[in-house]
């Protein structure tokens, strides 16, 4: 088997199947307010069950990723970066 027969019938499929699979995640997903230190207020997009939203001791705002979402991310990255844009806030 050369590179390109690999390639075509293993990877292409499973990136296929990640990108398919993450449409729904997206879907239901939704928008939540952060700060991760000073004026650092921000909205970012949080797909169903990819992230753990928490307030920290200081008061602040954050989200740490699930073991889906750390299978997922370069799913979520595409995502943030083409459709639901994290909003900065003055």
């Amino acid at each position: 088997m050369d590179t390109k027969s690999i390639i075509r019938r293993i990877v292409i499929p499973i990136m296929a199947f990640q990108i398919l699979s993450y449409l729904p995640f997206s879907f239901f997903g939704e928008y939540k307010l952060s700060n991760y230190g000073g004026q650092d207020w921000r909205t970012e997009w949080h797909p169903r069950f990819m992230f753990n939203h928490y307030r920290g001791f200081s008061g602040r705002s954050s989200s740490t990723h699930t073991i889906v979402g750390v299978i997922y991310w370069p799913c979520i990255f595409a995502d943030r970066m083409i459709w639901h844009r994290t909003e900065f806030m003055e």
